[in-house]
């Protein structure tokens, strides 16, 4: 039913660009580790012994991916520090580095961004919407 609501909403809008589905800019982080070993099971015969293998780290290393897109594409991405995970001020200044690269990668926006992202902690930081609200 809501979707049907946007849908919509979003044929009743008059000229491609100004549709709000294309103004929607989303983004998510994700965990990324560098060995991506994968234990496999092997056949033997009875009398074989098995191959050893090294276990795999309690904390093996990883890095975290931000990317943000929106309906033509990836607008920007950042790969943080070893073990460097996201708070509010360091979401409020890549909230600044995704306002530049949309006016870099998208210079015809005149309609406005439709910032979609999830409700984690540094999302919904005080600090995190009002720089939000500054960049309209």
């Amino acid at each position: 039913m809501i979707a049907a609501g946007l849908l919509a909403r979003h044929r009743a809008t008059h000229g491609h660009k100004q549709r709000f589905l294309y103004r929607i800019v989303t983004g998510d982080e994700k965990w990324c580790v560098y060995v991506n070993t994968k234990q496999r099971k092997e056949w033997l015969s009875p009398k074989k012994q098995a191959t050893p293998r090294a276990k795999q780290e309690l904390h093996p290393r990883k890095t975290m991916l931000c990317v943000w897109w929106d309906w033509e594409g990836i607008i920007h991405y950042e790969l943080l520090a070893n073990n460097e995970t996201v708070n509010a001020d360091l979401y409020v200044q890549k909230i600044h580095r995704i306002n530049e690269a949309i006016h870099q990668k998208r210079p015809d926006r005149r309609y406005g961004v439709l910032l979609q992202h999830d409700n984690a902690r540094p999302h919904i930081a005080n600090m995190t919407k009002a720089a939000i609200q500054t960049l309209n």
